[in-house]
């Protein structure tokens, strides 16, 4: 009788750390967006930043979600990258015609160099 008490206690104590497991780490991500993109694009000199959706710098990112930046390089030379901010440094030579990805932070202002044209951002 006791095995059995005990093995009921423990069936229940695992079931309920299950449970508060799924509502704390798979619960959230079925409200939040899942993807959000930074693209920037270095041609001629000029460097251009967009964003999918158009508003991610203004509207308030889940903190359960990741930001991604792309870095693509269409001129013709090889150019060297830096990302800069309070959490992240991250040096890189992007070739020409090359994409390279990496995973940005929220809240923070990012500097981006990118062939010597600098561009500052923040996601919210």
């Amino acid at each position: 009788m006791k095995i059995q008490k005990n093995f009921f206690f423990s069936l229940i104590i695992i079931l309920s750390l299950g449970a508060i497991a799924f509502l704390v780490f798979w619960l959230p991500s079925f409200f939040a967006d899942e993807f959000y993109y930074v693209n920037v694009v270095f041609s001629d000199g000029d460097l251009i930043v967009s964003t999918d959706p158009s508003n991610l710098f203004e509207k308030n990112v889940s903190r359960w979600t990741d930001v991604s930046a792309t870095f693509r390089n269409n001129s013709q030379t090889e150019c060297s990258v830096t990302v800069q901010s309070e959490t992240l440094e991250k040096s890189f030579n992007l070739g020409s015609g090359s994409e390279y990805g990496i995973i940005i932070p929220k809240k923070e202002d990012i500097v981006i160099s990118f062939c010597g044209v600098q561009e500052e951002i923040k996601v919210n």
